[in-house]
């Protein structure tokens, strides 16, 4: 039996109509109480809602799961809107941005990679970050979850950004030669 927010149902119900994947089916699930671990999450994927007929939705979700030890009876399951939590965490200057566990498994991909990062080539290198097909790629693994975040930034944009505070730089030192001598000594340090 699942308690879902309010309402109880069987288990082919929720991973069969309410939250349906091909990957995560209710054998998946049912085989999950047999796995040794406390948490563990899994890869996002796309889940279809088919409970309404002439509504379906569709939302990318990355499963959590949690158990207690020694109870092998009882797990709970928690589904993360990855949508939501990119656009609440993710601030930088680029949308290319990846997630990857210990095991080289893609735990989320922002919309979009063209091409996708490869995994395989991150395996390649032990650095911070690198340089690869026009792209600096920017990773960091987390202390506690071991969890590697992988930004992508094109070297163009880079290289906008860059002429653009040059830019900046360039109009603030003729707007301040431009100006009066004596101009600012006579504003800031004007005693009356």
């Amino acid at each position: 039996m699942i308690l879902e927010k309010g309402t109880s149902t069987k288990v082919d119900t929720m991973f069969q109509v309410i939250y349906e994947n091909e990957a995560y089916l209710p054998d998946f699930w049912r085989g999950q109480f047999n796995q040794d671990y406390n948490i563990r999450i899994f890869p996002s994927t796309i889940f279809h809602n088919q409970m309404y007929r002439d509504q379906t939705g569709d939302e990318e979700l990355i499963p959590v799961i949690f158990k207690t030890a020694g109870n092998s009876d009882f797990m709970m399951v928690v589904f993360l809107d990855a949508g939501k939590m990119y656009e609440a965490f993710h601030r930088t200057i680029n949308e290319d941005f990846m997630i990857h566990n210990g095991q080289g498994l893609a735990l989320f991909r922002s919309k979009g990679q063209d091409p996708p990062i490869d995994l395989e080539e991150l395996g390649k290198h032990h650095t911070t970050e690198y340089l690869r097909d026009a792209a600096y790629y920017f990773q960091s693994t987390g202390t506690e979850s071991g969890f590697t975040y992988v930004q992508r930034v094109p070297i163009e944009r880079i290289a906008s950004q860059t002429r653009l505070n040059i830019t900046l730089i360039i109009a603030i030192a003729i707007s301040i030669a431009a100006t009066p001598k004596g101009y600012f000594a006579s504003k800031c340090c004007s005693l009356y």
